[in-house]
């Protein structure tokens, strides 16, 4: 007998507790409960429902009895989802009304996933979204500036056509410069090749090299084998005395008519290292140059002498004087790593040159060539929007502005006058990021001129006139990271 009370109590039992509610209820397990929602940091949040445990109907079994209970636990469990979803969304209505932004994203984020987990994650994310934008805006927060994509693919360069000579039978002088990032590399049989071509084609009067990085013995040795690649042209140098293998310019000027005899002997063997002569420079003759030659800045004016500065003893100045006009080459000073020069390029450079040539421009008109190391305009800078341009050297908000403060006193870019809306068009490409083959550079070659020099200023007063001012971009591949630029005259 108790075996079997003992089999069929269970069962006596749920029958006693569907004819009786009350005792029913000490056998039916509970639902689990769930820890509390925190309180809302905002204005209160409504009240939860209330949960009722639904009990078995009378009259029912109780294998019914129970699967009602396990439904109405799942119900309760869904429906408390769904009221702390819309607690967490009253949250960020009030987070957004007070203009609290951050709280207001927090809130929509617990919104969002709350609504996932009762089934209705799209539709709660997209109500915690647009209050989150709300609060946001409400709020007034910085603006997050757009990160900066760099362009893919090849940079397009814009078409500049050389300019043609005027009518008549006016002689022409042409300048060119180019740094070629060490002269003795560049004499090496593979790269010798590519500069003989380079002169060849264009037949410059006058060749301005940067950077040649000599020291005073090696300028001997150095001017026989220019001798052989570019036969009939006289160097001048001036040499870097602070440092060794650093900075230094050069002036290769045509002593002979293209496709002539080579300089004399005599002229090859002048010690630059003499004060220049104080003859006054000829007019060609049988198709050369006699410039009188002056090393430094300050050099050039009359009963001057080269400023006692430091960038004088880094060799980055030469000067000509040529009957009609000078011609300054330079090499201008690099701001360096971390901008750690960039003092000294704008307070001391910057201001010794302008006043030097604005000097010059008093007396003649000026050519002002070389490696001037700024990008001047956002055209000249292939990346312009990058965060790391306005820390770099050459491309500084200093060395930029400083660059019209030249302009300012009477001269003009010959390039851009010729070519004002450009693009692409560059003179250094960095080999580090092999940004060549791709056109990503920095235009920071120039030939900077005297305005009266542009086609139509200096008509009534007889000054030569710019005709051209082109970069040899294509060309020169192979030999620098820079290539050549250069300007075009007709003599009066």
């Amino acid at each position: 007998m108790y075996s079997f009370f003992k089999k069929y109590a269970p069962c006596s039992a749920r029958r006693c507790a569907a004819a009786s509610p009350g005792p029913a209820r000490r056998h039916a397990a509970p639902p689990p409960r769930r820890p509390a929602a925190p309180p809302p940091r905002g204005p209160a949040a409504p009240p939860r429902r209330r949960l009722v445990r639904p009990a078995c109907s009378p009259g029912s079994s109780g294998a019914e009895g129970g699967g009602a209970a396990g439904r109405g636990a799942a119900t309760a469990l869904l429906a408390g989802a769904r009221a702390r979803a819309r607690a967490l969304g009253a949250r960020a209505l009030a987070a957004r009304a007070l203009g609290r932004g951050a709280m207001a994203k927090r809130a929509a984020a617990g919104a969002a996933g709350a609504a996932g987990a009762a089934g209705a994650a799209g539709a709660g994310a997209g109500a915690g979204a647009g209050a989150a934008g709300a609060g946001a805006g409400a709020g007034s927060p910085r603006k997050r500036a757009k990160k900066f994509v760099a362009p893919k693919g090849p940079m397009a360069r814009g078409h500049t056509p050389r300019g043609e000579p005027p009518a008549g039978g006016a002689g022409r002088l042409k300048v060119v410069a180019w740094n070629l990032a060490g002269l003795r590399a560049a004499l090496k049989p593979e790269k010798a090749e590519i500069l003989q071509r380079v002169v060849e084609a264009e037949r410059p009067d006058i060749l301005c090299i940067s950077e040649h990085k000599l020291q005073t013995q090696h300028v001997p040795d150095v001017e026989k084998a220019l001798a052989e690649v570019l036969p009939g042209y006289t160097a001048h140098w001036t040499v870097s005395t602070a440092k060794k293998g650093y900075a230094g310019v050069a002036a290769l000027v045509r002593s002979a008519a293209p496709g002539g005899p080579a300089a004399s002997a005599a002229a090859k063997k002048q010690d630059f290292f003499k004060k220049a002569s104080q003859k006054k420079p000829e007019a060609s003759g049988e198709g050369g140059l006699r410039p009188k030659v002056f090393a430094g800045v300050g050099a050039g004016l009359p009963g001057g002498a080269a400023n006692a500065a430091w960038y004088n003893e880094e060799g980055r100045c030469l000067t000509l004087e040529l009957p009609e006009l000078f011609v300054v080459t330079a090499y201008v000073p690099n701001a360096g790593t971390d901008l750690k020069r960039l003092n000294e390029r704008i307070g001391e450079w910057e201001a010794g040159m302008n006043d030097y040539l604005a000097a010059l421009d008093a007396l003649k008109p000026v050519v002002y060539i070389g490696d001037l190391n700024v990008a001047h305009q956002d055209r000249d800078i292939w990346n312009c929007g990058a965060p790391h341009v306005p820390k770099s050297a050459g491309t500084s908000p200093e060395e930029r502005a400083a660059f019209p403060q030249l302009l300012a006193r009477g001269f003009a870019d010959s390039f851009r006058h010729f070519h004002p809306d450009a693009d692409g068009c560059f003179t250094y490409w960095s080999q580090r990021a092999n940004n060549r083959p791709v056109n990503k550079g920095l235009r920071i070659d120039y030939a900077v001129v005297s305005r009266r020099l542009l086609p139509g200023q200096g008509a009534a007063t007889g000054a030569p006139v710019v005709f051209d001012a082109f970069h040899l971009d294509r060309e020169c591949v192979g030999l620098s990271d820079h290539c050549a630029v250069g300007v075009s005259l007709a003599l009066k």
